[in-house]
């Protein structure tokens, strides 16, 4: 190295100093800037050169989609969240990858997501349809379910496409489980407005909408902007603590579980409790008949009703008298209001485009409460087809895979699945964006095994 290179290498670092010290003196902002683009570009260089990988890459990304801000950007049609600029850089990453090694990138593409595919190109041409047959109604924001629906779809490949043993499917899922379980506490602060935490930091999480609920009736929303989309969280972390629980007795999954439901009762989601009783039975069951150690698994189940019966102690009190109202269903104004609403909407825009639906229509608001019906509205029966189809294929994956083995993730995604298809019914849980993201990537990892074993056999075939 010649003294002139030297100089102008010193020269040069140097005077970006000064450049950099110059602008955080004249706004703070920049040192957040800098630090930023410094955290990022070695994170870009340690995946360039393969010491960080995959994995490394899904370990960051679950904590960022479920503690995300939502970030409002003037002028744009839609929010944005840290996961949207993660999954940029994973982009930017891949195709540098890929522009070196010049080789194709080998990938698991199991049947589910090449179903889930279809779907999302059957998303296109409805839209396509509906720019044709309603243009009066269509809207360039029609086209975000389409980016929703790719992002599901990266995202599901990512966890499919993970290299995980027994271990390291344990490890990814305590992080998923770790991260839900820090929205579950701060939805605990929530309610006792712990520090005024409300007024500094939830404001940054909740929909304009659902402030009410948080400064009168106390429905915390933890990282999720809205209290029955918490509650439904809730659930993907008692599913798989459960079966946690069921891999290795201990201490930190009851506490895990007990603070999981103190937080879906201060979320106040009659719903989400009732789904989650469903939901704890289905897995017990099933865990039941296919474990090989059926005395220690009952009595696991036999724990499950104190846990319950604590968590109920701190319970508010408006929780209960919302659950008082469930026992008369047919007088619930709730209820009747929903059933007007849906026949409503079934006359007048479901079943005269009942076969390949409206399409988004995102410039008409309706208010649906049944995402069975919301499905069927904007993609018609072969959307929903499409749609049941991949989640059908899931869970008889999910099925061939021994629980004794990998932890029982299999039978909590099952459960899972059924308890969420069933909430389908009563509100929205496919097209909260957040939400979605949490629950195809605990299915992708739950999944993963399967996949994994099933790419090596075809390789054995071949």
């Amino acid at each position: 190295m010649t003294n002139t290179f030297k100089l102008t290498t010193i020269s040069l670092y140097v005077f970006i100093s000064l450049v950099v010290l110059l602008l955080t003196i004249y706004n703070n902002l920049f040192i957040v800037f800098f630090v930023g683009l410094f955290i990022a570009s070695a994170l870009f260089l340690g995946f360039i050169s393969n010491r960080l990988k995959l994995n490394q890459y899904a370990a960051v990304l679950i904590p960022i989609i479920i503690m995300s801000p939502i970030i409002k950007i003037p002028g744009f049609f839609a929010d944005l969240r840290l996961d949207d600029l993660w999954l940029i850089f994973g982009a930017s990453v891949l195709l540098v990858k890929m522009a070196i090694k010049r080789k194709p990138i080998k990938l698991i593409y199991p049947s589910y997501a090449k179903c889930f595919t279809f779907f999302v190109l059957w998303i296109i041409v409805t839209i396509f349809i509906s720019s044709y047959r309603e243009p009066h109604i269509f809207s360039v924001r029609d086209w975000t379910e389409v980016y929703k629906g790719v992002k599901l779809l990266l995202y599901l490949l990512i966890a499919v496409n993970l290299k995980l043993d027994a271990v390291g499917q344990k490890k990814i899922m305590r992080v998923l489980l770790r991260s839900l379980l820090v929205s579950a506490i701060f939805g605990v602060l929530q309610y006792f407005n712990v520090a005024n935490i409300n007024n500094w930091l939830t404001t940054h999480y909740i929909f304009e909408s659902k402030i009410y609920n948080l400064e009168v009736q106390r429905r915390v929303i933890g990282t999720f902007g809205n209290p029955n989309v918490f509650g439904v969280a809730l659930m993907i972390g008692i599913a798989f603590s459960f079966a946690s629980l069921f891999g290795e007795f201990k201490k930190r999954y009851l506490l895990t579980l007990f603070i999981f439901f103190v937080a879906l009762t201060m979320s106040l989601s009659r719903t989400a409790l009732v789904a989650s009783v469903i939901l704890i039975a289905i897995i017990g069951l099933k865990t039941l008949w296919r474990t090989k150690r059926k005395g220690l698994t009952l009595f696991y189940l036999s724990v499950i009703p104190f846990i319950a019966v604590l968590g109920l102690q701190f319970a508010p009190g408006l929780f209960f008298r919302r659950l008082t109202r469930m026992t008369d269903i047919a007088t619930d104004t709730s209820f009747k209001a929903r059933l007007g609403m849906w026949e409503d909407i079934w006359y007048t825009r479901t079943n005269i485009n009942l076969l390949t639906g409206t399409g988004p229509v995102s410039n008409i608001r309706i208010t649906f409460d049944n995402e069975w019906l919301e499905l069927l509205t904007h993609y018609g029966i072969i959307g929903v087809s499409l749609f049941f189809i991949t989640f059908w294929l899931m869970y008889r994956r999910l099925g061939k895979m021994d629980g004794n083995k990998i932890n029982f993730y299999n039978v909590s995604a099952q459960g899972l699945l059924i308890v969420l298809a069933i909430s389908m019914f009563m509100f929205t849980i496919f097209n909260i964006n957040q939400l979605m993201l949490v629950i195809i990537l605990a299915l992708g990892i739950a999944l993963n095994e399967t996949t994994k074993k099933e790419k090596q056999l075809e390789q054995t075939m071949d």
